[in-house]
């Protein structure tokens, strides 16, 4: 469910398997208080590290009356920060929809549906294909602006050009299509 006003989170995925220890530090006017207190904003024993692309997180349920043409749906709207290979930089938050019909099916199909160039979760798409039929809709947004296949691996860097840091052109990859 969605953090509570006030609360944070902030997301890693670990390179490797292993034992961690982590601990929260603060910044006031532009300096970062570095000092650990064990218990308070440190943990007293290391956490086993897991390797994975995490799960999507709920952030919130809507249910208007209507969506894409179709009455009484029922949608839910996630977050899943993204590394490669689905993302240029590591913990990178995508914003996913899925839109269940009030006539879902048992099984349900469903479509991958993309939005076209401005649109959005809510807005953009031509219809929720087979929705009358029970077909559940899956969606995310596009960022950046890639017409759903791939982007430079520096996009989202302090080197973002068309050069890397090395003068060497960065590589394209199908972040999005990955996703």
């Amino acid at each position: 469910m969605p953090l509570k006003p006030g609360k944070g989170l902030y997301v890693f995925i670990p390179k490797e398997e292993g034992k961690a220890y982590y601990a929260v530090t603060f910044t006031v006017d532009g300096r970062e208080n570095f000092l650990i207190s064990p218990g308070k904003n440190s943990i007293l024993q290391p956490i086993i590290e897991a390797m994975g692309e995490g799960v999507p997180i709920l952030q919130r349920i809507e249910m208007p009356k209507e969506f894409n043409y179709e009455t009484d749906p029922k949608l839910y709207f996630y977050v899943r920060w993204e590394s490669f290979p689905n993302s240029s930089v590591d913990a990178k938050p995508f914003d996913y929809l899925v839109a269940i019909p009030k006539n879902v099916k048992n099984p349900a199909p469903i479509g991958i549906h993309m939005h076209g160039w401005g649109g959005n979760l809510l807005e953009g798409y031509a219809w929720w294909n087979n929705a009358s039929d029970g077909s559940i809709l899956v969606a995310s947004n596009q960022d950046p602006y890639d017409w759903w296949t791939g982007y430079r691996s520096n996009y989202f860097t302090e080197q973002e050009t068309f050069l890397s840091d090395k003068g060497k052109k960065p590589k394209v990859f199908p972040y999005t299509t990955q996703r």
